[in-house]
C-alpha cells in the first residue's frame, strides 16, 4: 500500500479490509487488473497467485420461449439451425395445463425448417405414481406423458443426435429422455429415439401437442408455457 508522509514512502502489508487503514474495498468498475479476455475469470493455482482461465462448465443457450395466451392444441418453438456437431443436447422445459382429461402430450423436432411427421417417433416408458408402463412405436411424435383429471403437467425432455462421426447409417439418428410429471401424482420417465437418419443430425425447432387419449383435440390452457436451451460441446 502506497504511503505518502513527511517521514516515509513505500509499501505496507494490507488485506483490502473496509477500513482504509487496511486499503478499503476494491471498486468495482474502477479497479483494473491486466490480462484476460472477455469472459474469463480469474482462477485459483498452486501457487496462490490467480490467474486469467476459461470460465468452468459448458454454458446453456436460450433458444426461445412460448407462454399460451388462449387455449390452443399446440405450442411451437423454432431457432437457427444447430448441427449436434456443435451442441451436445437441446433441453426443453414445459409446464402446461391440459384443457380435457385424459390428455397424450407429445413432442415432434424441426429440421430444415419442417416437423418431422413421419412414423419414426419410438417412445418407451416406465410409469411413476399412478402412471404405468408402456410404449408408443412408430408414431408421428414422441409420447412424453399422459396427464389426468386435468392436472398441471411438469418436465423437461433432453434431445441428442449423432455427429458427422458415426458412419454407420442406422446409427444417424436422433435420441432422448424425458421426465414429465403432473399433480394426480403421477409421472413418466421415457426413453426416446427417432429413426430418421441424417449425419450430421441438425434442429431447429420443436412443436409440443395435445390429444384426448383416443385421437380427439385437446388443448393447453392459458398460462402453459415451454422453454428451450442448447448445450454446447466446448
Amino acid at each position: 500500500m502506497p504511503i505518502s508522509t513527511s517521514v516515509i514512502t513505500g509499501t505496507v502489508a494490507h488485506k483490502h479490509e473496509l477500513s482504509s487503514a487496511t486499503g478499503g474495498y476494491l471498486d468495482e468498475g474502477l479497479t483494473g487488473i491486466t490480462g484476460g479476455i472477455a469472459g474469463e475469470v480469474l482462477t485459483a493455482t498452486a501457487t496462490d497467485i490467480p490467474e486469467w482461465a476459461s470460465a468452468g462448465g459448458t454454458p446453456l443457450t436460450f433458444l426461445d420461449y412460448f407462454e399460451q395466451t388462449v387455449s390452443s392444441v399446440s405450442m411451437d418453438l423454432s431457432w437457427s439451425s444447430l448441427s449436434f456437431d456443435d451442441i451436445s443436447s437441446v433441453y426443453v422445459y414445459l409446464n402446461v395445463e391440459p384443457a380435457y382429461d385424459p390428455t397424450d402430450i407429445e413432442l415432434q423436432f424441426s429440421q430444415g425448417g419442417s416437423l418431422i411427421t413421419t412414423s419414426t417417433y419410438y417412445s418407451v416408458w416406465s410409469g411413476i405414481g399412478s402412471r404405468t408402463p408402456g410404449n408408443a412405436l412408430a408414431k408421428d411424435s414422441w409420447l412424453i406423458h399422459e396427464a389426468r383429471d386435468r392436472k398441471r403437467v411438469g418436465g423437461w425432455v433432453t434431445i441428442s443426435g449423432a455427429t458427422s462421426l458415426v458412419t454407420t447409417a442406422d446409427r444417424r439418428i436422433m435420441g432422448g429422455n424425458s421426465f414429465v410429471t403432473d399433480s394426480a401424482p403421477a409421472g413418466s420417465l421415457t426413453c426416446l429415439n427417432n429413426t430418421t437418419q441424417t449425419s450430421p443430425q441438425t434442429i431447429d425447432g420443436v412443436k409440443l401437442s395435445c390429444y384426448n387419449t383416443g385421437g380427439s383435440a385437446s388443448a393447453f390452457e392459458p398460462g402453459s408455457y415451454i422453454v428451450a436451451f442448447s448445450r454446447s460441446t466446448t
